[in-house]
């Protein structure tokens, strides 16, 4: 009888090694998380990034389009539109009557109207004077009237296209005075500042360019048409504001097109010395006049299918006497979806 004794006490330390083993393989492979918004680099994640952690994506390495997605919006075109002070402050407290929208100088009837007065996700792409620019994500952050807004910082030296994420999506503000080396601006990284918002927490999305776009040998080889970002653009609700630097008031460094981009989506281009004061004073004036804004939607009048470019044009009436001259920021129109043809 003793071998069947110790027959059983050799087996059932085995079975007992098998069962743990195979239960810590089962939790290892259900323990991962996914990251935030299916594919792509979690929002912790600095990867160099064109878009998202890839090596930038060059002419010829653009994706063919989806398949179209179901419209979240229904047929509804939508628009941010901030009402501004002569000191650049957001003017609060306006009325859907006290909007009225055109498209292609047809008066269109307003089927969604929202005051908007929350936190904001800004993206950063530096291509500024970096001793001089660094301080302007914080003056901008400073300036607005939330300390929970979130915002990334994007370097571009073209190495690779599109620049790097040197700051993933935070609400720390003494993150935001990054050291980078210097940069620029192109339509690439432009792109990857757009893909990055789409894992926006914050329903108002912006994105703030800082200087011209990259000179000489640095800014040549692949990279994204500017027009094809333009589209892009003008897709998604994310405004876009611009501020380019100049020595002396009328040398712009060359934008490469890129600034273009900003009154299409709602923003504005702005002009600044390249010194600290003078960016950073810029930086303010678009967070004052981001306070509150107002969203609105209508359904065009249009139906016609054409891929053809809409413009939109927004005024304010009866609005109060002691608001004085306002100025109205809107994104200036929309390329409507072209039918494709059957086979």
């Amino acid at each position: 009888m003793p071998r069947p004794s110790r027959l059983r006490a050799g087996i059932v330390p085995s079975i007992i090694f098998l069962l743990t083993t195979t239960f810590l393989s089962l939790g290892q492979r259900g323990g991962s998380s996914a990251p935030r918004g299916g594919g792509g680099t979690p929002r912790g994640s600095t990867q160099p990034a064109g878009p998202r952690g890839q090596n930038g994506r060059g002419r010829g390495q653009q994706e063919k389009e989806k398949e179209q997605e179901p419209d979240p919006t229904n047929g509804m075109e939508l628009a941010y539109v901030s009402v501004v002070d002569k000191d650049h402050v957001a003017i609060p407290g306006l009325k859907k009557e006290n909007f009225k929208i055109t498209e292609d100088g047809v008066d269109q009837k307003l089927d969604l109207f929202a005051v908007d007065a929350g936190p904001i996700s800004v993206g950063f792409v530096l291509g500024g004077p970096p001793n001089e620019s660094r301080g302007v994500p914080l003056e901008f952050l400073k300036a607005t009237p939330w300390t929970n807004n979130e915002f990334f910082l994007i370097n571009d030296t073209h190495s690779p296209p599109g620049g790097t994420v040197i700051q993933s999506f935070t609400t720390d503000l003494m993150k935001a005075t990054a050291i980078y080396p210097a940069g620029g601006v192109t339509a690439d990284s432009i792109f990857m500042g757009l893909d990055y918002l789409k894992e926006a927490a914050n329903k108002r999305k912006l994105l703030i360019l800082i200087g011209g776009t990259l000179n000489g040998d640095a800014a040549t080889g692949s990279g994204l048409d500017p027009y094809y970002v333009e589209r892009v653009a003008t897709r998604q609700e994310v405004q876009v504001y611009s501020i380019l630097t100049s020595n002396d008031g009328g040398d712009v460094y060359d934008d490469g097109g890129t600034s273009y981009i900003s009154p299409l989506t709602g923003g504005k281009n702005y002009l600044a010395s390249p010194i600290s004061f003078s960016l950073e004073s810029t930086a303010r004036e678009i967070a004052r006049g981001l306070g509150v804004q107002y969203e609105i939607g209508y359904r065009s009048t249009n139906p016609t299918p054409d891929g053809k470019w809409r413009r939109i044009r927004v005024n304010v009436v009866d609005a109060p006497e002691t608001s004085g001259k306002l100025s109205i920021w809107t994104k200036a129109g929309y390329y409507v979806d072209k039918q494709k043809k059957k086979k």
